[in-house]
């Protein structure tokens, strides 16, 4: 989702402004680079909202 925070060494990044390389930081301290970044857009005419919000981050 647009302005989603992710943390990087330089502080807070907004997900739509990573790109694969880039470094982010882990939960435990360290730090990995970015492998890939998808985006699909999703209609939520039929949906349920609670059902069409995927976020995924592996790490």
């Amino acid at each position: 989702m647009a302005g989603t925070a992710i943390r990087t060494p330089s502080g807070n990044a907004a997900v739509e402004t990573l790109k694969a390389g880039d470094l982010v930081t882990l939960i435990d301290g360290r730090t990995a680079p970015v492998a890939w970044l998808g985006r699909q857009t999703i209609s939520m005419v039929f949906a349920d909202p609670l059902r069409v919000l995927p976020i995924r981050i592996r790490a």
